[in-house]
């Protein structure tokens, strides 16, 4: 490691983290590695840092005054980080460790001397953790440095690297080693990130959690959620959005939900949307003019149509659509039926949906008494073997 100067080793010292020290003194112009070492005056002093595991210098430096030598090293000391150099000297000279830029203080006495010189000529090193969303990492300010971690004072076997992924909540500590200097820095993880899926089934569109309008299935939207504790839970959004028709189209007098493959439940809108019984077909034939929509269902949707006039049918012409005929219409006390099949079942409700009349028939002609009846429109419904015709009259006293 090194050429001429004649130099003698008279000192070794091995510090803490394993790096070696020797020290000696040389007569001529020497180089010890990079380091190149201006002869001074015989008995000028050097000192050099050694790797432990390859023997590669650190870095070394001379010492010792221009003018008149500094002596021999005897000894090698490691105290606090420093090395302390103790020796015979050739006379009261300065052993001037200005000269390195690593030297502490020198004090020197007739016969003797002492020299420290600081550990390493490397910066020391500094760390600081911070949290991510799901790791910890270590930003320290020197390169080539080793990691270890811990967790509450144990050290976590195998995490040497810059950063950790906390399985569990704890006091979490990293120890940075940088040529024989240590730092450390400590967090407290209180809780653990969590992470979950909104599993949500709408109809047409859905207003999620992030103010967002979907209108189709999506199963990468993601949202983040921060608890008390200020941990982090990472919503992510699994929607199927499930199309359904509103529409009806009208032909004729029959209305027609355009929906397909779904559950239908025809309503009278003069009625406030009351449900007209047993029109549950996609196809609906009302009996009377009026106002109509339909509810569609298909699995987790239900939308209800706009309400569809019907103005086709006469109110009086009962003989073209029925078979059954109903008089007067309008009355004031009673209404009769004819052409009806003897056990025909005939019920009447209100606009409200209420049913206030029902019986079954013992004749062909029914005869039914309105005067509890209030003014207004009601409809009549009758019913045989399966067949329904329902009908409108108007009670007006």
């Amino acid at each position: 490691h090194h050429t001429g100067g004649n130099l003698e080793t008279q000192a070794i010292s091995i510090h803490p983290s394993g790096k070696i020290m020797v020290a000696g003194s040389y007569g001529n112009n020497a180089i010890m590695g990079e380091y190149e070492f201006d002869f001074a005056f015989y008995g000028s002093c050097f000192m050099v840092q050694l790797n432990d595991e390859t023997g590669q210098i650190l870095y070394a430096k001379n010492f010792g005054s221009r003018g008149a030598g500094t002596g021999r090293p005897h000894d090698v000391y490691c105290i606090d980080d420093k090395y302390y150099i103790t020796g015979l000297s050739y006379g009261n000279s300065n052993g001037d460790p200005a000269m390195a830029n690593y030297g502490c203080y020198t004090q020197t006495k007739t016969n003797s001397f002492l020299t420290c010189f600081n550990d390493i000529p490397f910066e020391t090193p500094t760390v600081e953790l911070v949290y991510g969303s799901v790791s910890l990492i270590a930003s320290t300010n020197v390169d080539d440095a080793t990691f270890q971690w811990f967790l509450n004072g144990e050290e976590i076997e195998g995490e040497t690297g810059s950063s950790i992924v906390p399985s569990v909540a704890g006091n979490y500590e990293v120890v940075v080693s940088y040529y024989g200097c240590t730092a450390s820095s400590t967090y407290t993880l209180e809780c653990l990130p969590t992470t979950g899926t909104d599993v949500i089934i709408a109809c047409n569109g859905y207003t999620w959690i992030d103010g967002i309008t979907y209108t189709s299935n999506n199963s990468s939207a993601t949202h983040l959620l921060t608890s008390s504790l200020g941990c982090d839970s990472l919503v992510t959004l699994n929607l199927i959005i499930e199309q359904i028709s509103d529409v009806v189209t009208v032909s004729g007098n029959t209305l027609s939900a355009a929906q397909n493959n779904a559950e239908y439940i025809w309503l009278d809108c003069d009625a406030k949307l009351t449900a007209i019984p047993n029109e549950t077909e996609q196809t609906f034939t009302p009996t009377q003019n009026g106002r109509y929509a339909v509810q569609v269902i298909t699995g987790e949707c239900n939308v209800i149509s706009e309400c569809v006039e019907i103005t086709t049918i006469s109110l009086n012409d009962y003989e073209t659509h029925h078979s059954i005929n109903i008089y007067p219409n309008p009355t004031k006390d009673v209404v009769m039926l004819s052409n009806v099949s003897i056990g025909t079942a005939i019920t009447i409700y209100d606009l409200t949906g209420k049913m206030i009349y029902s019986a079954k028939t013992s004749s062909t002609q029914a005869v039914i008494n309105t005067v509890g009846f209030a003014n207004g429109v009601y409809q009549l419904q009758v019913e045989n073997h399966g067949r329904f015709e329902r009908m409108k009259f108007v009670v007006n006293k």
